[in-house]
């Protein structure tokens, strides 16, 4: 997946329009989306962009501003865009197998996250 101006306009303000233009589809203000991918006290934000059954969707800003899904036959996978981290690197924070797995205090990302966890960084 390459990110796109599109891309980052729909994470970072809920705003399919532009995704649609580059993809076509439907946007749809009442489609249910699994919840696995979310942390505590977030939410999806309508509307999302339903393309050929692929579903594109902006997680709500809470801890984070700049997170959005993709759901694809049963699979969640919540995208982060970089906006945030000022890099634009597209980043996979987690996915419905696995279940919410980023943003648990203010400022720490998945990637500090996993490094603590796995030793290489601060554990705290």
């Amino acid at each position: 997946m390459i990110l796109t101006p599109a891309l980052i306009t729909l994470a970072t303000t809920g705003n399919p329009t532009a995704l649609q233009k580059e993809l076509g589809g439907e946007i749809r203000a009442d489609l249910p989306t699994n919840p696995a991918v979310l942390n505590q006290g977030e939410a999806y934000a309508p509307p999302a962009l339903v393309v050929k059954g692929t579903v594109y969707r902006m997680v709500a800003p809470t801890k984070t501003t700049d997170n959005f899904v993709i759901e694809t036959s049963g699979l969640v996978v919540r995208m982060d865009t970089g906006v945030s981290e000022g890099d634009n690197v597209l980043r996979v924070v987690a996915t419905s197998a696995t279940g919410a797995s980023g943003f648990i205090s203010e400022g720490e990302t998945f990637w500090t996250k996993l490094l603590g966890k796995l030793g290489l960084g601060d554990p705290n």
